[in-house]
């Protein structure tokens, strides 16, 4: 489900051995262009994600680039909101890492639908 975004912000069809190999964290913080449209649901869905047109600028960053991996998460729980970490909480992933034994909230509650990103 990321590689489609992936290759669009890159520019180019990356092969299976590409796509294994690809750092994903490189492309944190660099500008993009983002098409967001307004789900029934009244969330925000990202519908493409390509390299900025040449003839836009882009403004500078307002807030600082943070990146969460689940295996730093005790180091940055506290910055998100209750309701993220309830989600991520609730994930197989952070569940699988020994975290917790007992999510907040069901997984099955969560649809991709609820995801903004």
């Amino acid at each position: 489900m990321l590689r489609p975004f992936v290759e669009s912000m890159i520019g180019k069809t990356l092969s299976d051995q590409e796509a294994d190999d690809f750092d994903v964290l490189s492309l944190v913080g660099q500008p993009y262009f983002a098409s967001v449209i307004e789900n029934e649901k009244k969330y925000s869905d990202i519908q493409s994600v390509t390299k900025l047109p040449k003839s836009i600028v882009c403004p500078d960053q307002i807030n600082e680039t943070s990146i969460i991996l689940l295996e730093d998460w005790d180091k940055e729980i506290d910055n998100l909101p209750q309701f993220l970490q309830d989600k991520i909480k609730a994930s197989r992933e952070y569940v699988n890492l020994g975290k917790t034994s007992k999510p907040s909230i069901k997984e099955e509650e969560i649809s991709i639908e609820d995801i903004p990103f």
